[in-house]
């Protein structure tokens, strides 16, 4: 399907713009319902940053298999967004509610990125 401006629905940029409107209204179920939709029917991303709002989405959602991957992926695209990196999981783990659980999962992502981590 097309849009006025050319894109098509099914292009990487239109699946971005769409989740990073939705991660402005903190929308995170629509930001992860999105990112479902980009990573089956679109292209990829043209740079490794742009994986970031899906890496946020996903950690809000509870998903943090999806969010650890995507860190993964960002980083094997390109080392040099780690500090990027690093920054979105302080968002993650400064928004979200702490339990066990989620501090472990924050600490072991940004472990493997090798982030400084709070005393």
């Amino acid at each position: 399907m097309e849009l006025q401006n050319g894109k098509s629905e099914d292009d990487w940029c239109y699946f971005f713009q769409k989740a990073e409107l939705a991660r402005q209204q903190m929308n995170w179920n629509q930001v992860a319902e999105i990112g479902d939709s980009a990573f089956v029917k679109s292209e990829k991303p043209k740079h490794s940053s742009e994986l970031s709002v899906f890496i946020e989405g996903y950690a809000h959602v509870g998903d943090f298999e999806k969010a650890e991957a995507l860190t993964r992926s960002a980083l094997k695209m390109d080392e040099s967004v780690k500090l990027m990196l690093c920054s979105t999981w302080d968002r993650i783990e400064e928004s979200l509610e702490s339990n066990k659980q989620v501090s472990e999962n924050i600490e072991g992502v940004k472990n493997y990125l090798g982030c400084k981590l709070d005393s």
